[in-house]
């Protein structure tokens, strides 16, 4: 089997930045070609996707939580279900 990439799915979604990339290539002719969004190189790459399963043991509903501003590190760490 080959790929480019080895992307985690979490709750359904796919984790862009949480990504292995085999190759960085595949990056670089994709920005000379002005494709720059994370979204449409997603799209012109050849992954494997990785489903984070509720049952593996390191798992929590707060895996893949996006922290930009200070208040949403507050807010997470004020979540029930932080660890």
């Amino acid at each position: 089997m080959s790929f480019d990439a080895l992307m985690l799915v979490f709750n359904g979604f796919p984790e862009p930045l949480c990504t292995i990339h085999k190759i960085t290539y595949a990056f670089r002719d994709l920005i000379d070609d002005d494709i720059s969004n994370i979204q449409d190189i997603i799209k012109n790459l050849e992954d494997n996707y990785l489903t984070i399963d509720p049952a593996v043991p390191f798992f929590s509903p707060t895996l893949f939580t996006n922290v930009n501003p200070p208040d949403d590190l507050i807010m997470l760490e004020n979540h029930a279900n932080f660890q």
